[in-house]
């Protein structure tokens, strides 16, 4: 049962992990075209 945990655990990181990654992304792109207007 342990081992269900941790995978569940390891899922929502990875999760996070690039929900994070895709909003710093989309931050960048937002600025860059915030630059260019």
């Amino acid at each position: 049962m342990n081992d269900d945990i941790d995978d569940y655990y390891e899922c929502i990181w990875d999760l996070a992990l690039l929900e994070s990654l895709i909003n710093n992304l989309s931050l960048r792109g937002y600025e860059d075209k915030k630059r260019l207007a």
